[in-house]
């Protein structure tokens, strides 16, 4: 049976698509809002966001803006791809920043990016913005940073529209970013729509604390996109068979729980029997695809959402030939949509599924595949590098897992972000007695990286992960008293009560392991710990503590630990 097409227009949500409409009219006003739609998998979310985008992408802005505003919207679309729980930093904005490009020139993209460390910031996630007299060593700026620059600037004369798809898998470095947009930008012409599978976020979910941040943004609106009612059923499926049975509906209405996906799924069925899982449904349409056409599909699946053409012709077994051939019958069955440059799946469900397919030794050997190739091909960016190490760590290679998340942390922590780069840090710590000469591999020791995971947490606001590193960094850390100290220091921030009196014991432990230590870091790390304990105290003795810890700090030549006590002091 030839595959139905999917309903030929959008089924309910005029409510939930007239507040989208809302948004984008305040954001044409230079009030920029970011509409945050929820929904279970299934239920409509990426079809609602579709049907905004055919409405506003098509229409100018409405008469009475300022004269300098002459350009339609400009759409830019990035897609979240589960790449495990540290993910590629960044990972959607890679294509957002990729058809802004496209949509304003090389030459508007650079100016709005507004300088050269920007620019060489910028470059790292598109192609050929960097100019050809860029010198290789021009030092890159703060990329969350350039970005918001970027979107300040190109939404002064242009009504920017931006896409973000499938939050619960965004990385930290993307989700730190729409926190920074939807509450710092003012008086620019910016939406933000992002959407997330709400069936997905329990209570220990990266993502759960960002939306609560988000809801107390003035500038932030909620959709809720819920099942469709018995009526709005039967007229999806009206849409799909043409006809219309009571009692078909009835079933369908039951048995897909009104979730829009689901409908077209079972009505594509006909009168073959109703599998037993859900599982077993979103497979129906796969199932029936040849031999080639599942291996491409499942070749795909672990790639993500999405994949370039390129990408999955190096890593699929099969020849160019038979590659086009199974691909054209993935997309005719629409299991796949044909995407820009590659390829989509219809639903993230149908990856999910489809991955799920794979043989062990398959996922293995897939994945090593895609390892190699964005490593010799693809592994200049920390995006790309994280890329790599996850696709190591699902092939079962955690030496070359390692490997790569040193390189991926190397480089983003000269530019990217600080988010990312604490959960890498973490990574290498889970790995480290499992990869043969760690130390060598990442340049550095255990405790020292649970160092640096703890005070990357702190400066995050997440006290609760930076205790965890500096306990876990305590229990490997017996010898080295520098960074013992420091770890103690850092457990004592971590549960400091400001209504407890008197010196903490962990305190008093790091300035005993420091004292004598003729090293800088060692002056200015006294330094920070002699103003803890003055803070603590009173009187002369707290005078004292603060006295010495200028000394300190002026001897070694640390203006940030000379503040620190001064402040103090004072």
């Amino acid at each position: 049976m030839p595959a139905l097409p999917s309903s030929s227009r959008m089924v309910g949500r005029h409510a939930e698509l007239a507040t989208l409409l809302e948004s984008f009219d305040e954001g044409s006003g230079g009030h920029p809002r970011t509409v945050v739609v929820r929904g279970e998998a299934g239920v409509g979310k990426t079809r609602l966001v579709q049907e905004f985008l055919a409405l506003v992408a098509t229409d100018p802005f409405e008469a009475g803006q300022p004269a300098a505003v002459t350009e339609r919207p400009v759409v830019a679309f990035g897609q979240c791809i589960d790449l495990g729980p540290i993910g590629a930093p960044f990972g959607p904005i890679r294509r957002v920043l990729r058809d802004l490009h496209t949509a304003v020139g090389t030459d508007e993209l650079r100016e709005a990016a507004g300088s050269a460390a920007a620019i060489a910031s910028l470059a790292a996630l598109v192609p050929g913005i960097a100019p050809e007299t860029h010198e290789h060593d021009e030092p890159a700026g703060e990329f969350a940073e350039a970005i918001e620059v970027l979107l300040e600037r190109l939404s002064q004369h242009r009504h920017i529209v931006v896409v973000l798809e499938d939050l619960q898998w965004a990385d930290a470095a993307t989700m730190a970013l729409l926190k920074t947009l939807a509450s710092t930008l003012r008086g620019r012409r910016l939406t933000i729509v992002a959407t997330y599978r709400s069936d997905d976020i329990d209570r220990f979910h990266p993502l759960r604390p960002v939306l609560a941040e988000l809801d107390r943004t003035r500038s932030v609106v909620r959709v809720e996109v819920t099942p469709l009612s018995p009526d709005e059923v039967a007229e999806q499926v009206e849409q799909l068979t043409g006809r219309l049975d009571p009692r078909l509906v009835e079933a369908l209405a039951e048995r897909s729980g009104g979730i829009p996906f689901l409908v077209e799924e079972l009505v594509d069925l006909g009168d073959r029997p109703l599998p037993d899982t859900l599982r077993e449904l979103v497979l129906a349409r796969y199932a029936r695809l040849g031999d080639d056409a599942q291996q491409a599909v499942r070749t795909m699946a672990a790639g993500g959402m999405h994949l370039d053409h390129d990408v999955l012709a190096a890593v699929c077994a099969l020849d160019e030939a038979a590659l086009d051939l199974a691909v054209r019958e993935a997309v005719h069955s629409r299991v796949i949509l044909a995407d820009g440059a590659g390829y989509a799946f219809r639903h993230a469900l149908t990856r999910e599924a489809v991955e799920a397919e794979m043989l062990p030794s398959e996922r293995v050997r897939v994945h090593r595949r895609y390892a190699e190739h964005l490593r010799d091909h693809r592994g200049d960016s920390p995006d790309d590098a994280s890329a790599v190490a996850e696709h190591w760590l699902a092939a079962r290679d955690l030496t070359a897992a390692f490997d790569a998340t040193v390189a991926a942390l190397r480089q983003l922590r000269s530019r990217f972000s600080p988010a990312t780069s604490a959960e890498l840090t973490e990574r290498l710590t889970e790995l480290w007695d499992q990869v043969p000469d760690a130390a060598t591999r990442a340049g550095t020791t255990l405790p020292e990286l649970h160092l640096d995971a703890a005070q990357a947490w702190h400066d995050l606001g997440d006290p609760e992960r930076s205790l965890r590193s500096a306990n876990e960094g305590l229990a490997v850390c017996p010898d080295d008293p520098y960074t013992r100290a420091a770890l103690l220091r850092q457990r004592f921030v971590e549960t400091y009560n400001p209504e407890h009196h008197g010196r903490n014991e962990d305190l008093e432990k790091a300035v005993a392991l420091l004292e004598g230590i003729d090293d800088p870091r060692a002056r200015i790390l006294l330094s920070r710990v002699l103003t803890n304990i003055a803070l603590d105290e009173h009187g002369e003795a707290a005078a004292a503590h603060a006295h010495r810890a200028i000394a300190l700090a002026e001897e070694a030549g640390d203006d940030a630990a000379l503040a620190v006590a001064l402040t103090v002091e004072a």
